[in-house]
């Protein structure tokens, strides 16, 4: 469970405390009141999507030109996640509160297919699989389910446990995390890593990791290395709980190291040897794939704001780009020099980025 969906946004907006370039400060194109979605026109060669959780928008932003289009498409209740496909181009959209999932062409931007998943499945996170489906965490369901996306229908479904979150595919194996939240009590039990053969139909997964508390994201480093982010309980409760990483053997799911990281991390994002983290609370920090030396904690966070989530990373412009959910905005950061470059006001709680690049 995130931090964005147990604090209340703040009235006023912050950039950050480190000053701010506003002469780099790019356009917005607003869109107009009412609910229906506007036409931004074709969509441009370089885009990043934004999906608002709390909107419950999509929202497009030209990154030649910086231009910002506002609910260029309704979501569905609760839109969590977005993951887009360049053959053929598509965006897919989890929407949590529907227990569904959306593909969308960019240039029609339509629900089309709609996948349904059940009753009371909650979908909270997507991937891409090596053969071209989809996975999805079904967040209340406790399954991974492996979407067909030219039937446009569930083609396999796994058990997994307890609210599942972060799903990673790579080298023909899926990864899944889960936190093992607790709705009566509202506390996580042991954070828990499990590997699946996804060419095994129905098969449960074939190994499994205990992790820290409440592993909500997954990346693999250039010397394929499983890094899973965890972020605590929000100090929730006793014992309070900080946020950490773990990497880990891909093949084996064996530990190799930890760093504890504190704050709330809940996404990371590898960009070169560097490995980005967001946080609800601490901030934008930074570690070293390889070291494991944090060289950007919360003591010297590279954007010292809170609500921080989604991030994508384009490698063209040596872009970093981070969802400010608190803030209703959308932070560049140059990644050769960890320096804020501007930020792009979108809609109503952005949660979760999809890039699409020449």
């Amino acid at each position: 469970m995130r931090g964005a969906e147990l604090v209340s946004k703040r009235v006023v907006r912050a950039l950050t405390r480190a000053p701010l370039a506003t002469h780099l400060l790019l356009p917005i194109i607003f869109a107009a009141c009412g609910d229906d979605p506007i036409d931004p026109g074709p969509p441009p060669a370089s885009a990043l999507y934004v999906v608002n959780s709390t909107g419950e928008t999509l929202d497009r932003i030209d990154l030649e030109t910086g231009a910002v289009s506002l609910m260029v498409m309704v979501l569905g209740d609760v839109p969590n996640d977005i993951v887009v496909t360049a053959d053929p181009p598509r965006l897919w959209i989890a929407n949590s509160g529907d227990n569904d999932v959306w593909g969308a062409d960019p240039e029609e931007l339509v629900p089309e297919p709609l996948i349904d998943l059940g009753n009371n499945q909650n979908p909270y996170r997507l991937a891409v699989l090596d053969d071209g489906r989809l996975a999805v965490t079904n967040w209340l369901g406790g399954t991974l389910a492996f979407l067909d996306p030219v039937v446009g229908a569930v083609d396999d479904r796994r058990p997994i446990g307890r609210t599942p979150e972060a799903v990673l595919a790579s080298d023909n194996r899926v990864y899944v995390t889960a936190v093992g939240y607790d709705l009566p009590t509202g506390r996580f039990g042991p954070g828990k890593v499990y590997a699946l053969d996804p060419s095994m139909r129905g098969a449960a997964p074939t190994d499994s990791a205990i992790v820290p508390t409440n592993p909500q994201a997954l990346l693999i480093d250039t010397q394929g290395r499983l890094h899973v982010i965890c972020t605590g309980n929000y100090g929730g409760y006793e014992p309070s709980s900080q946020g950490a990483v773990r990497v880990l053997n891909a093949a084996t799911l064996d530990s190799l190291g930890a760093i504890e990281l504190g704050a709330t991390p809940g996404a990371g994002i590898l960009v070169n040897d560097q490995v980005y983290v967001s946080a609800y609370y601490g901030g934008l920090l930074r570690y070293d794939a390889r070291t494991l030396v944090v060289s950007r904690g919360t003591a010297n966070p590279i954007i010292d704001a809170p609500g921080l989530s989604g991030m994508a990373y384009d490698a063209a412009r040596q872009r970093l780009y981070v969802a400010g959910f608190e803030d209703d905005l959308i932070y560049v950061v140059d990644t050769t020099a960890d320096t804020l470059v501007t930020a792009w006001e979108v809609g109503n709680g952005p949660i979760a980025l999809g890039l699409a690049v020449e």
